[in-house]
């Protein structure tokens, strides 16, 4: 009778029918990331969940999508593109505005517009970092969502 390391659930086969967890020959908790069949470590599926057409693969198929760590950053990854996608409609219209309502204020805030970009991009390289140092990083707002989901 096995056991999953990573929630103690009793397992049937090769996968945590839980968590998703690969049981066979898997690492204790706080141990590197093993690769997977496909020969990819779940520490660089996890960092590339960021972009968001593999996040959307990874929840396709498998190995992946069985893991809960990879689940956990596509979702993740995915929540806050669609969030930051939001928000830069609304920071986008509210600017366009005030652009066209003052002439030159566009010219004066275009910077800050950038500066705004720039830092999401930052944040999309931080916490891709993160996951392929196989920290879990939970964000707010989209964070609690990932976890449920994953």
């Amino acid at each position: 009778m096995a056991f999953c390391p990573n929630c103690g659930t009793e397992v049937n086969g090769q996968f945590c029918p839980k968590c998703g967890t690969n049981v066979t020959g898997a690492a204790p908790l706080g141990a590197p990331m093993t690769a997977t069949s496909s020969g990819m470590t779940d520490n660089v599926a996890s960092a590339l969940c960021y972009l968001f057409i593999p996040a959307i693969i990874f929840l396709l198929i498998e190995p992946y999508n069985r893991n809960r760590a990879v689940r956990f950053h596509a979702w993740q990854g995915i929540a806050l593109a669609v969030v930051l996608w939001v928000i830069n409609i609304i920071v986008g219209i509210v600017w366009g505005m005030f652009a066209a309502a003052t002439g030159g204020f566009g010219l004066v805030t275009a910077p800050l517009l950038m500066l705004f970009h720039l830092a999401e991009v930052v944040l999309f390289i931080w916490v891709a970092v993160k996951a392929y140092q196989g920290q879990r990083i939970v964000l707010p707002v989209v964070g609690p969502f990932a976890e449920k989901q994953a």
